[in-house]
């Protein structure tokens, strides 16, 4: 597929800016990792606290709290670590009726590193009037297997990365009540690579049929936020903000690049242009409570829905391979590919506490549980997720009277995931059994700025 220059150097701008990331938070949802800070408390109070303009993004009616026109810069380094034991069965039932090859895996590494950054503006209009913009990176996934690996006919390279422009508005409408409203503008790639192969009897020569199977696309989504903040006392407030879903329209190119490409064509590969798939993701209900309980002390949590139902299967329409004759005609290169996902709603809930040291510095804690949005049958090593357990402590430091410096560390205990998973790609049938253990570490830092 061609694309134009202006759509190119905007890809290209895009992805100098942010990196793609693992499964972190449910699913592959980033959310808490729009905001340094929040590595801190894990997002504790994220639609209330209202402490910089990365309110923005979380509750932009929180806007009105922000008295001065003020920059956030973040990043969150993190590193993760999923493991699979098990083992892979494939066949070709089309070319070789009966023929089965397994290979088994230990321990195998499939997780990426990646550093997420974010950034935020807020603008006063008036005292009771602020702009805001953030640009955030609020989904992202990378797995990443060898090629040479036991689990290569399930997945090589699945990654997604995303970047979110998002420009708001926050108003007090009372004394006590404010409101907001944005727009999400969202770009999104993707990459979700495999491993084409031929059983045999003899062992080991498998490897010697492997084929790449390569898919990109990227495309652009529209959607919308809102929230209100209201002001219970001068010391507590409640807040509550919705993200609406986001349809996002994937387009690019498929590839089948090897031994049994050539076999079939004569060529060296089989390649389609207008590959194509559809990625809705999901509506994000947030409730956040903050208070004050003391000079020093304030407490707050958040419990959070998100409607991952709208997520039911990767299908990549026009994808290269090798299929069964069709009219006549052998063999056919282009197909479709479908990979069950039937995500299900689910519930997060967080809590923390910050403890006011001295005029300088305030510690924070916090501690959550992300419910998955997988279930055990469709889980796949594309994204072998569960349920998650948080712990965060962090700190910020008010440096100068403009410049204020957070930096939080969180702990993610993920619950071992069972796999027991078949897919189909094209004639290839791929069965994966075992458990995948995972466990990530998230560092956060951010700079907050009070330019007036």
């Amino acid at each position: 597929m061609k694309y134009s220059p202006k759509l190119l150097k905007i890809s290209t701008a895009c992805l100098l800016l942010f990196s793609s990331a693992g499964s972190y938070a449910a699913a592959f949802s980033l959310y808490h990792l729009a905001n340094g800070a929040n590595i801190g408390d894990w997002g504790a109070g994220m639609a209330a606290e209202a402490a910089d303009a990365s309110i923005a993004f979380y509750n932009p009616a929180g806007l009105t709290h922000i008295k001065h026109v003020q920059t956030v810069i973040s990043a969150d380094g993190v590193w993760v670590s999923s493991k699979f034991t098990g083992n892979s069965t494939w066949s070709n039932p089309f070319s070789l009726p009966g023929v089965t090859n397994t290979e088994n895996a230990i321990d195998l590494q499939g997780g990426e590193n990646a550093v997420i950054p974010a950034t935020h503006i807020a603008y006063p209009l008036s005292d009771d009037v602020v702009l805001g913009f953030s640009v955030t990176v609020p989904f992202g996934l990378s797995t990443r297997y060898d090629n040479n690996s036991a689990i290569r006919y399930a997945n090589t390279l699945t990654k997604l990365k995303t970047m979110d422009f998002s420009p708001s508005l926050g108003g007090r409408v009372a004394d006590n009540v404010s409101v907001g409203v944005g727009a999400d503008v969202m770009f999104m790639k993707a990459d979700l690579n495999g491993i084409v192969g031929l059983p045999t009897l003899v062992k080991g020569a498998p490897r010697l049929f492997d084929t790449n199977s390569l898919n990109q696309a990227e495309g652009w989504g529209y959607g919308w936020n809102a929230g209100v903040l209201v002001d219970v006392t001068d010391h507590a407030r409640v807040g509550f903000a919705y993200r609406s879903p986001v349809d996002v329209n994937l387009r690019g190119t498929s590839a089948l690049n090897g031994p049994l490409a050539a076999a079939a064509t004569g060529g060296v590969s089989i390649v389609s242009q207008n590959a194509e798939t559809d990625v809705e993701l999901p509506a994000i209900y947030t409730l956040s409570g903050y208070a004050d309980v003391t000079d020093k002390v304030a407490l707050m949590a958040t419990v959070m829905y998100t409607g991952w139902d709208s997520f039911k299967n990767i299908r990549l329409q026009n994808v290269a391979g090798i299929l069964p004759p069709a009219a006549g005609n052998f063999p056919t290169t282009v197909g479709v590919a479908n990979v069950p996902e039937n995500y299900k709603n689910v519930w997060a809930f967080t809590a923390g506490a910050h403890y006011k040291w001295n005029e300088q510095l305030t510690l924070m804690a916090g501690a959550g549980f992300d419910e998955s949005p997988v279930n055990d049958v469709d889980r796949n090593l594309r994204l072998a997720d569960d349920d998650r357990y948080i712990v965060s402590i962090g700190a910020k430091f008010q440096a100068t009277k403009a410049i204020n410096v957070a930096i939080g560390y969180s702990h993610l205990f993920i619950k071992d995931a069972p796999l027991n998973n078949t897919g189909i790609l094209g004639t290839q049938v791929t069965t994966v059994r075992g458990t995948n253990k995972a466990n990530a570490n998230i560092v956060g830092a951010q700079l907050t700025w009070d330019l007036a």
